[in-house]
């Protein structure tokens, strides 16, 4: 089941009962289901943000190795190989831009597409600006 359209989930994360994600509806199948996709988004880039604090992941290397280990059945290899085509997955993440570029990455890992570049960071944007 793609977890975008029916969960507005494109991360595929799944349910934490100690997460209260902002937009987070009844969970499905053990993954977190959002009100609207911006919400889903937004929940994948405080993840890995806060990586950087709950686990010293300042790469997208170390980043893809707590996000899709290999202990859950996930190429984690092939993860950071293709995330390296669109930026360093051995250099530190400093700015809200590579951390854009790191989700959009993802996301056509988790889903095999990804909208424009546009539309995913107007998603990340209203997301995010809600909070200011």
């Amino acid at each position: 089941m793609n977890t975008c359209k029916y969960r507005n989930n494109p991360f595929n994360i799944r349910y934490d009962a100690g997460n209260n994600w902002k937009g987070q509806t009844e969970p499905k199948n053990g993954f977190c289901q959002f009100s609207e996709l911006k919400y889903g988004v937004r929940a994948a880039f405080l993840l890995v943000f806060n990586y950087r604090n709950l686990h010293d992941a300042t790469t997208p290397r170390d980043i893809i190795r707590y996000w899709a280990p290999k202990e859950d059945g996930n190429d984690t290899s092939a993860y950071i190989d293709f995330v390296g085509q669109l930026i360093n997955e051995d250099e530190p993440i400093d700015t809200t831009l590579e951390y854009l570029i790191l989700l959009y990455s993802m996301w056509k890992v988790e889903q095999g597409w990804v909208p424009s570049l546009w539309e995913f960071a107007t998603l990340l944007n209203a997301s995010l600006i809600e909070d200011l």
